[in-house]
């Protein structure tokens, strides 16, 4: 029990030290911390955007957010908050392409970035010098494996068997959608009955979902269930194909555990979202930063990738019977969230 305490007081006292090399704030500063997203028309990045301006202004600091849909406005927007005196950056799906510049100009003026989304299988924080060091991210693919499950289950006991999927997009959180095909495949090898159709980019949004619907019609109308890469996307792709007359909306699941599913859950238009606390591990991500800002915590190497816990929402009753008949209900990662104490 001695070793392992002087083990831990070992740890701490190094941490602290790498803390107060690479503060730039004292506590109880008054700073600025930005946020820059990748699009305002998702429930999710609306969500994280409300909870990292909440927890700016319950630290007593200031908030900047702004929109970036272009290389360059990330580039810029990241120097015009510099500028504006940002001690601090939260980034929500930054472009992975300019993540290294971005990197580069926060270490030039020591300035910490936190991320939603922004490694890829060859880029992680800490990688890039001592400013990049937190990702939140949650573990897409198990994300996707659970819920998953439970509509392919839904879709064996009805004798349904052609599964539309859509994937997210091919430049923003590529990562995830690397996860979310791999969640695919874990289940699909649960299932080999099930025929996988359509891989339409719905881009995260219910627009681009909307046309990833369009485009998938264009291709066949016999679709039974509908997978979607997350709740935004398919609830647009689930309207597109409304219009057109095929109500697969009971045989519908997705990720994130947005309040526009909640409520079909419960209309019992759409099986199960999973979700991992969004508005908790967005403001968190503000607490973060301001503790590295302040020199009072740092993280290890292992503490670099934060990923919250998954919690599948589903009607009452139906989300446990299948998870049941899946097996699901015994992966140690499975948990039911409340759907409408969620919502409310």
């Amino acid at each position: 029990v001695l070793t392992g305490f002087t083990e831990v007081a070992a740890q701490e006292k190094e941490r602290l030290e790498l803390a107060q090399k690479y503060k730039n704030a004292e506590p109880g500063e008054k700073f600025l911390v930005g946020h820059i997203t990748f699009h305002l028309s998702q429930e999710y990045a609306m969500m994280v955007y409300q909870a990292d301006e909440q927890a700016c202004k319950q630290l007593g600091l200031e908030f900047v957010g702004a929109l970036a849909s272009t290389d360059e406005e990330w580039i810029t927007t990241t120097e015009s908050m510099i500028a504006a005196g940002a001690k601090a950056i939260i980034y929500n799906c930054p472009s992975v392409a300019v993540m290294p510049e971005l990197a580069r100009i926060c270490n030039e003026n020591n300035v910490f970035i936190a991320t939603h989304f922004g490694y890829t299988g060859d880029m992680f924080p800490g990688d890039l010098g001592p400013r990049w060091v937190i990702d939140n991210t949650p573990l897409s693919d198990e994300q996707t494996y659970l819920p998953l499950m439970l509509l392919f289950e839904k879709m064996r006991q009805n004798g349904k068997t052609k599964v539309l999927v859509h994937q997210a997009s091919k430049v923003a959180a590529t990562v995830s959608t690397v996860y979310i095909n791999l969640g695919v495949f874990q289940a699909w090898k649960e299932y080999p009955e099930m025929q996988i159709l359509g891989h339409q980019y719905g881009e995260w949004n219910y627009e681009g979902g909307r046309k990833a619907g369009e485009a998938s019609l264009a291709m066949g109308t016999d679709y039974e269930g509908l997978w979607g890469a997350n709740d935004s996307q398919t609830m647009g792709a689930l309207a597109a194909l409304e219009d057109r007359g095929l109500k697969i909306g009971p045989f519908t699941a997705s990720r994130d555990m947005e309040l526009t599913t909640a409520q079909a859950i419960l209309d019992k238009n759409f099986i199960v979202s999973a979700g991992f606390a969004v508005p908790y591990f967005g403001g968190r991500l503000v607490s973060m930063a301001y503790d590295m800002c302040v020199g009072a915590w740092y993280p290890f190497p292992d503490e670099m990738i934060q990923a919250g816990r998954i919690d599948c929402y589903g009607y009452p009753g139906e989300i446990e019977q299948l998870a049941k008949a899946s097996g699901v209900i015994n992966n140690p990662s499975f948990k039911v969230g409340p759907t409408e104490e969620n919502m409310n």
